[in-house]
């Protein structure tokens, strides 16, 4: 099964803004006939009963993310769909500039973008603004990102999904 979108959502089984999001929007894809694959820790019930590619994580912290690393640059999907941030981005990022994919980054209506302190965080904040496209839930997020992290282009409001 040959797919062009892979989300990369480690807590898809959360109830949180993102991954209530973009549940439905693989729901939304799948629908229309397009192929979705999905890297997590765990397939959400929702999820299982989709022609769906799951790939799973099988371990946290930095085995994880050199795990992850080698799956991205080894997979034929097109366009990577992110909803982390921290140093899973950077890998992420640097997988797909490797592979020359495209990176979708989805700010949730839940992440505080003030607060990303220190160097994993910044590693985040590096690979978000290089992302090719960004959507954000909330007009603050907008303003954070325009005002304090100088990024204008390719950044849209996207709110909830209605299937």
């Amino acid at each position: 099964m040959k797919c062009k979108y892979l989300f990369i959502m480690p807590d898809i089984h959360k109830e949180a803004g993102a991954e209530v999001v973009i549940r439905d929007l693989i729901s939304l894809l799948i629908s229309k006939e397009e192929k979705v694959s999905l890297i997590a820790y765990e397939n959400h019930p929702d999820l299982e009963k989709l022609d769906l590619k799951f790939y799973k994580l099988r371990s946290h912290g930095k085995v994880a993310l050199l795990r992850l690393f080698f799956l991205l640059i080894r997979i034929e999907e097109k366009i990577f769909i992110s909803t982390c941030l921290g140093p899973i981005d950077f890998v992420i990022l640097l997988a797909a500039r490797l592979k020359r994919k495209k990176v979708v980054h989805y700010i949730a209506s839940d992440m505080d973008l003030e607060k990303q302190k220190g160097l994993l965080m910044k590693l985040g904040q590096f690979s978000i603004l290089r992302s090719d496209v960004i959507f954000y839930q909330k007009e603050e997020q907008r303003e954070i990102l325009k005002e304090k992290w100088g990024l204008d282009k390719n950044v849209f409001f996207i709110g909830k999904i209605i299937i």
